[in-house]
């Protein structure tokens, strides 16, 4: 079991360190500096909390009830 939690752990972890720079080049082109760039990410990432947060009190707790 830990060998395959590790596994998935190194996978994620190098296919974030591909798929950043593919992401990040075309967003500074776009919203013009790097800073812009982790604003954006920033804000999305707390978009998706909040998702997350109101999901997890209400879809969420339903399924697991069944």
């Amino acid at each position: 079991m830990r060998g395959r939690v590790f596994g998935g752990f190194t996978s994620t972890f190098f296919f974030g360190q591909f798929a950043s720079p593919v992401v990040v080049a075309p967003a500074v082109i776009w919203l013009e500096s790097l800073r812009n760039v982790f604003t954006g990410m920033a804000v999305v990432c707390g978009l998706l909390a909040v998702v997350l947060i109101i999901l997890s009190k209400t879809t969420l707790k339903a399924d697991s009830q069944l």
